[in-house]
């Protein structure tokens, strides 16, 4: 079969990896096979190989591969760039959530991801409203709590894959740090900015979460980074937290660190009212600020 560059809306496709798991090969037998034209495949715009799942499962069927893991393939759902394709790959992360499928979860955001959508979109879109939509229903009573922990520390590992795929930069390219404040419950967000930041071109570093604001005055001092991205999850005492937040500001300009704050979706309107700083509750939104500002240092 020869190889294609892109492939249409709907169709589903595979990376080396998940294909050399599921049959239990080496990833090199996989990309050989694909460069001899037994598997159809097509590289993103980052030179990262996927592959056609139609053509997967032709080629294991044709020369009788055992599958070791079914799961991988039992995902059925075509994906184009409509919201209503959008709220389905919520609907079924949320699914996978439940089921705590990392097979799943994995080839939802890889399928959305080759369909062409960028990962702020993905992540805006499906992997965090799930994650809250998961949470609500766990505060209500129809869930076990601890899906939640469960559901987070894989789509930790499946951010960590993605970033895993990035080339590194180099030293010259300006720095951005990523902060979480001490109302973060884990650093999923965090991770997931950070991974964003360092597709865009950005040498991005995530400082953690659990941060005060003195320790983030400390590190924009001392690692005079371009951007600071601090994300917002819970505030405890909202006039103590805007307080802080202003001196932060005035000596993250006296040193020409643009500052961005993004905040959960039901914080921004408590926030702008109190506020006249703009605060971000999408990832995407993100990405418009801090792109600009890269380019100038270009």
């Amino acid at each position: 079969m020869a190889s294609k560059q892109s492939g249409a809306d709907g169709q589903q496709f595979l990376t080396p990896k998940q294909l050399a798991r599921a049959i239990g090969v080496s990833e090199s037998s996989v990309k050989r096979w694909c460069d001899a034209g037994l598997i159809e495949n097509s590289l993103t715009s980052g030179g990262h190989r996927r592959l056609l799942l139609d053509s997967v499962q032709e080629f294991l069927k044709a020369n009788n591969h055992q599958v070791l893991d079914p799961g991988i393939f039992e995902l059925n759902f075509s994906i184009g760039k409509s919201d209503q394709s959008l709220v389905r790959g919520r609907r079924d992360f949320v699914e996978a959530l439940i089921n705590g499928s990392e097979t799943q979860l994995r080839q939802i955001l890889r399928n959305y991801l080759a369909a062409g959508h960028s990962a702020a979109v993905v992540f805006d879109q499906i992997l965090f409203p799930a994650r809250t939509e998961l949470r609500a229903r766990i505060a209500r009573h129809e869930l076990e709590p601890h899906l939640d922990r469960f559901g987070t520390e894989i789509c930790l590992r499946l951010v960590q894959e993605l970033q895993s795929e990035l080339e590194l930069h180099d030293q010259a390219v300006p720095l951005a740090l990523v902060a979480g404040l001490d109302g973060a419950t884990d650093s999923l967000r965090l991770n997931a900015m950070e991974y964003l930041l360092c597709q865009q071109g950005w040498n991005a570093h995530s400082l953690g979460a659990m941060l005060p604001f003195q320790q983030l005055e400390v590190a924009i001092q001392t690692q005079k980074p371009l951007l600071l991205y601090l994300d917002v999850e819970e505030i405890r005492n909202q006039d103590a937290f805007l307080k802080a937040l202003e001196h932060l500001e005035q000596v993250a300009e006296k040193l020409n660190v643009r500052l961005i704050v993004g905040v959960e979706e039901q914080l921004n309107d408590d926030l702008a009212a109190k506020s006249d700083r703009q605060y971000q509750s999408r990832f995407e939104k993100v990405l418009e600020e801090s792109g600009p500002l890269l380019k100038l240092e270009a």
